[in-house]
Order: structure tokens, then sequence, then C-alpha cells
């Protein structure tokens, strides 16, 4: 055999070869890459009410915001039930199948695109008096700023400098990245109100928060040697027909320094979803005792919490 067609069989067992471990390769490598699926249901994707299932959960997204930024969180709810994906409240009306809403205070982990405006604050409250949950995350600092809007329209407000966020020197997570020092702070049993988004839970831990102003609906306060001491950094409250919940710090429920993963934070976090979904249907009973009650004697008085399911009545004249 000559020099040529040796050269000629070695070129051809050289191609048959390339296709053949590229054909392996290709066959091994590609077709075992989890894909993650895609569709109506997934968290990411815009809400479609024809194909999602009450209780629905819409993550708002008009600012810059994308589910993946709190996509744990997301994928939970749905595990618990929840028909989840996104909403951008600028496209036109909430969709009439959302339940409850999310808004978050960052997009990413940077500030909004823009501020909300107040004449969607009072659009958003509108909404919520009409029998629905809304859950707002705001921020420290200038990052305030994008939410403000809406938690002036609630009757709430974020207080505190860009250079400003509650520090504790006692009560702070060691194991957080230590740039911020003891401003990653725990919230323990003894700064909860009662409430049902508290349920089995210890420990609650924002990250580089802000706080707000002092209200009645607060839920949670800050140790007395924090500083800024007893300020208040979670408040939930009815408002007509439906329920709010804010939150002073957008990263207790995000994947951004793992806040959703800490403490207990998921448990509160999907706590807070069941409660707004639920909270329309709830009553409080005052009881005094005694009862009856005596001329002179002290009074005290029990709150009892009533979960009741609304009744169709037909032919009501």
């Amino acid at each position: 055999m000559d020099r040529r067609s040796i050269l000629r069989s070695v070129s051809f067992c050289c191609f048959v070869f390339s296709s053949l471990f590229l054909a392996i390769f290709a066959s091994t490598t590609f077709a075992t890459v989890p894909r993650r699926a895609v569709g109506p249901t997934a968290v990411q994707d815009p809400i479609d009410c024809n194909t999602l299932t009450s209780p629905v959960v819409g993550f708002e997204t008009s600012r810059g915001q994308s589910a993946a930024d709190a996509i744990d969180f997301l994928t939970d709810l749905e595990l618990d039930g929840f028909g989840v994906g996104t909403v951008d409240i600028t496209a036109g009306p909430i969709p009439n199948c959302v339940d409850v809403l999310i808004v978050r205070g960052l997009a990413g982990n940077l500030a909004l695109t823009s501020p909300y405006t107040s004449a969607e604050g009072a659009a958003l409250q509108t909404w919520v008096s009409q029998g629905n949950g809304l859950l707002v995350a705001g921020e420290w600092g200038l990052l305030k700023e994008g939410t403000e809007a809406l938690f002036q329209a609630f009757g709430y407000s974020q207080i505190g400098t860009d250079d400003a966020y509650i520090t504790d020197p006692t009560d702070n997570d060691p194991t957080a990245p230590g740039f911020v020092g003891d401003g990653w702070v725990y919230f323990q049993t003894d700064n909860f109100a009662a409430h049902p988004i508290f349920d089995g839970a210890n420990t609650l831990e924002l990250l580089l928060s802000g706080w707000l102003a002092a209200s009645p609906d607060t839920i949670v306060t800050a140790d007395a040697d924090a500083s800024p001491a007893s300020v208040q950094v979670l408040a939930a409250g009815n408002e007509g027909s439906g329920c709010v919940l804010f939150a002073a710090d957008s990263n207790w429920f995000a994947i951004y320094n793992e806040g959703y993963l800490r403490e207990d934070n998921a448990q509160i976090a999907r706590q807070s979803v069941g409660w707004l979904n639920t909270c329309n249907f709830l009553s409080l009973v005052k009881t005094a005792v005694p009862n009856p009650v005596q001329p002179g004697e002290l009074i005290t008085y029990t709150l009892t919490t009533t979960n009741f399911e609304p009744t169709t009545q037909t032919n009501v004249i």
C-alpha cells in the first residue's frame, strides 16, 4: 500500500472515530441535562387565569423585579397548593384570579427601576379592600423610596436615612457576611405579637433592615438594646375585606444572601401568604372576664379568632 493510500485510510478512520465520539457525547451529555418545566404554571410566567386554579399568588414585576429573586419562596408556595405567576400592574388590571399579590422593594439586589406612585398605591388599596391580600417588602435608606407610596397608601411609613439600618449587638447572626456585622438581626418570640404567621416559628432574620413608623398594627418590634431601640419592622392589618402585611426588609424571603433560608424565614413567609389568603374569613370575638361584669370589678378581655367559611345566599331580599 502506497503512502497516499495509508493516509487515506488513517483519515477515514479518524473521521469515523470523531463522528462516533460526537454522537456518543451528544446523546449522553444533552440528554441528561435537567430542564426546567415551562408553561402557565411555572412561577416565572405571567399569570393566566384560564390555567391557574384558586388560590393564586402574583409576584409583581413592573419595577424590574424578577420572580427569580424569590424563586425558592414562590416554588414553595406552589407546593403549598397556590397557583403562582408574575403580574405587571402597569400592563392593566390585576388578573381577577389573583388572591394575594407580593411586591418586593428591590430589583435583584438593587434599587427599583422607578418608584411606585401614589395613584398605584390608591389602586392597590382599592384592590385589597375588595377582599384580597397584599405583601409589601420595603427597604432601608434611599432604597425605601421605591415602595414608600405603597406604604403610605395603607397608613404606614418607612423611616431611616441612607446609612441607617437596625443593628443589635446581642441578637445578630454570627454566620452572616461580616461587612455589616450586627445588621443581620434576629427577631425572636419576645419580639413577636400574637399572630398566625408566627405559629410554630421562633426566629425571623431581617437583613440590613429599615424600620416603620409606629403603628397599632405592628407585629414585630426590635429589642430595647437595638439601635434604634424598640422600633417596628413588620405590621399586619385589615383593609376593608382584605388584609396587608408590610415589612421593612426585602431580602428576608429572597435568594440574595440566602435570606429565605435563614432561621424560620421560610416558614414565616409561607404562613404570611396563607394568612393573607384567608384573613377575610377571620373574625374576632371579644369576651369579658368575669362575665357578667359587676360594678367596680377589674375586667379582662379575651380575644378569640374564629376562622369561618363564606356561605352562599340566594334569593335574599
